[in-house]
C-alpha cells in the first residue's frame, strides 16, 4: 500500500450500544481517504464539480478483519489500483493502534471502490486529461 495516509480518531457518535464502530462509518472515513488523497495530488473535487464533472460511487466493499471501538486511532491508506478514461479505482488498507498508547499496528479492514465520472445529467463522462495525469501519480505500482 502506499505511504499516504489519513489519520482517524473515532468519535463516540460513531460507535453503536456495543461501543464499536457502525459499519457504515467505514463507508465515510473511505470518502475522505479518497478525497485526501486526490487534495494531495491536486485534484480539487469541488474544481472538478465546478467544471461539471462529478465521480459516483459504482461498487464498493469492505472485508473486516477486527472491531473498532471508541477512542481508537485508525490510519487509512488510500491507492488508485486502476483508471481509465471514465473509472477510477481505489483499494484502502485501514489500520490500528487500538488505543493512543498502544505500540503494535494491525490490520483493520480492506476495502475496495470504483468511482465512474458522469456529467450533471448523469452520463458517463470522460475524465479530462489533466486529471487522468495527476490520478496516474497515485496509482499503486
Amino acid at each position: 500500500m502506499s505511504h499516504f495516509f489519513i489519520p482517524i480518531h473515532v468519535r463516540y457518535s460513531e460507535v453503536d450500544r456495543m461501543g464499536r464502530a457502525h459499519h457504515v462509518q467505514f463507508f465515510t472515513w473511505l470518502e475522505m481517504a479518497r478525497l485526501e488523497l486526490l487534495r494531495s495530488l491536486g485534484v480539487s473535487y469541488k474544481e472538478m464539480e465546478d467544471e461539471g464533472l462529478f465521480f459516483v460511487v459504482a461498487e464498493t466493499s469492505c472485508r473486516y478483519s477486527k472491531a473498532v471501538e471508541f477512542d481508537d486511532h485508525l490510519k487509512i491508506y488510500p491507492v488508485i489500483v486502476d483508471q481509465s478514461k471514465h473509472v477510477v479505482k481505489f483499494e484502502y488498507e485501514i489500520k490500528s493502534n487500538a488505543k493512543a498508547d498502544a505500540k503494535a499496528e494491525g490490520l483493520v479492514a480492506k476495502a475496495k471502490t470504483t468511482l465512474v465520472a458522469v456529467d450533471k445529467t448523469g452520463k458517463i463522462a470522460d475524465i479530462p486529461e489533466k486529471y487522468q495525469l495527476k490520478l496516474a501519480h497515485a496509482k499503486k505500482d
